[in-house]
């Protein structure tokens, strides 16, 4: 039998061993520009990120919106700019953590040019944890440590590359990141393609929250936010600042008005001179076309002061403001403030109803 030889076999594997070549230039240029680029910009030295995140799953039931959940947890540890993602099971009954571990595993094998780069570390709880739960956790992620930067997020929270920008953020700024939304013509190539492997269908658009604030006439309110950023040793917190007004319990994370609720009750005693809203530098993408999971709480308002991010012009004036002004100067009127006062005028103006005893809540 005569065996005929492929012609271009040599080619071919000359073309593979130059493209696994520029494959190592490539990330040998990003770990490069990670230095560079932050002493260029002005940017502290570049720090751990840990990722933080909450995760309902009362059972191996299939719900739509947790596989898309695992897949954004799935999708971040895959994220080489991410050090570790913290998972808080939470309400678990015969879904444990070593079912997320082995869900992250099988999901990364099945998109398979996806890799894990962070450690998975997984805490199972008994119910839902409150803001003030959340937050004191991060707290811990310091351990003595100032080398990190913790990010407290929704779980179907997917970042991309631009999360490398939070390794550079001065401890004295919290920052505040608002979701792009998604869809079928949002997100990076590798975000759309690894939802479209996992849910075997193309995503809903989802609203982007990170509204455009420098159209002509436009008046938006980024009064919506889905994740924290910050270094923990500057978290000092207190369970009274996080309790619902009307309950006199503390709040959780998916509730309306939890999010500027959580961030007065983090000002109130905690060591930030500016809080800004990176939502403009840092992209995060939102997997959650199907219908929600968690408790029905999530519908009825938080009761509290509420507070809102400054914006600013550059990324290192987000994440390095040269300024050493207090707080209290990012906290004043800015037009976009304004704008989130006059939107949230009825809800203050029924919180103030309710302080007086003129309110009654059903």
């Amino acid at each position: 039998m005569k065996i005929r030889r492929i012609r271009g076999g040599p080619c071919a594997l000359r073309l593979i061993l130059f493209l696994l070549v520029l494959r190592e230039i490539h990330r040998a240029c990003w770990s490069t520009w990670n230095a560079v680029g932050a002493k260029s910009f002005g940017l502290l030295p570049q720090k751990e990120l840990h990722l933080v995140v909450s995760f309902w799953a009362p059972s191996l039931k299939p719900v739509p919106h947790r596989a898309e959940t695992e897949a954004a947890i799935a999708l971040n540890t895959a994220n080489p700019y991410i050090s570790t993602v913290h998972v808080f099971l939470e309400a678990t009954i015969d879904f444990h953590c070593s079912d997320v571990e082995s869900r992250v595993e099988g999901l990364l094998q099945k998109a398979q040019h996806v890799r894990q780069a962070a450690e998975l570390d997984c805490h199972e709880q008994s119910a839902q944890l409150s803001f003030f739960d959340m937050f004191l956790f991060a707290k811990s992620v310091d351990a003595g440590d100032s080398n990190r930067i913790v990010i407290l997020a929704n779980a179907d929270m997917v970042f991309d590359s631009t999360v490398v920008h939070l390794r550079g953020l001065n401890p004295s700024v919290l920052a505040i990141i608002a979701t792009r939304g998604f869809g079928s013509a949002s997100g990076t190539r590798q975000i759309r393609k690894f939802y479209r492997t996992v849910m075997k269908s193309k995503a809903k658009a989802i609203p982007n929250r990170c509204y455009n604030l420098h159209q002509r006439g436009k008046k938006e309110c980024r009064g919506s936010w889905d994740a924290y950023a910050f270094e923990p040793s500057r978290l000092k917190l207190s369970l009274t600042d996080f309790l619902d007004e009307r309950s006199g319990r503390p709040f959780v994370m998916h509730q309306n008005g939890a999010d500027p609720s959580a961030l007065n009750a983090l000002l109130t005693l905690s060591h930030f001179n500016h809080v800004h809203q990176l939502c403009d530098y840092v992209k995060m993408w939102h997997y959650h076309s199907e219908g929600k999971t968690h408790f029905n709480n999530s519908e009825m308002p938080v009761f509290h002061e509420y507070s809102f991010p400054a914006e600013c012009a550059t990324v290192r004036g987000c994440l390095n403001p040269s300024s050493d002004a207090t707080r209290a100067v990012d906290r004043l009127p800015t037009p976009q403030q304004k704008i989130c006062d006059e939107l949230h005028a009825p809800f203050r103006n029924n919180l103030t109803a309710f302080r007086k005893g003129e309110f009654n809540v059903i």
